[in-house]
């Protein structure tokens, strides 16, 4: 598939830019989790995030019914291309 080849692109050319950046995101995953602040938000992101499968695209819907889920009252595209799109939320 064409994402996986740009995922790859992407990857090397971070590496470069960004070495060991794996460990410096779980690092700092693990620091929001661990913060009494975050935490709450963080476990709630996780509960979302961790039941979809990696790698697969969701489909926009998706994003916006996760947003009315965790309480935003308005949500919609603000851009969108054949593969992207920018959401906006209000909560």
């Amino acid at each position: 598939m064409y994402w996986e080849v740009w995922q790859q692109s992407w990857d090397r050319q971070q590496e470069l830019y960004m070495p060991d950046r794996e460990e410096r995101f779980r690092v700092m995953w693990h620091d929001i989790a661990a913060d009494p602040v975050l935490a709450d938000e963080y476990a709630a992101s996780r509960a979302i995030f961790d039941a979809r499968t990696p790698g697969v695209p969701q489909p926009l819907t998706w994003h916006l019914d996760r947003l009315a889920e965790a309480g935003f009252t308005e949500s919609g595209t603000a851009w969108r291309s054949i593969t992207d799109a920018v959401v906006v939320a209000i909560r």
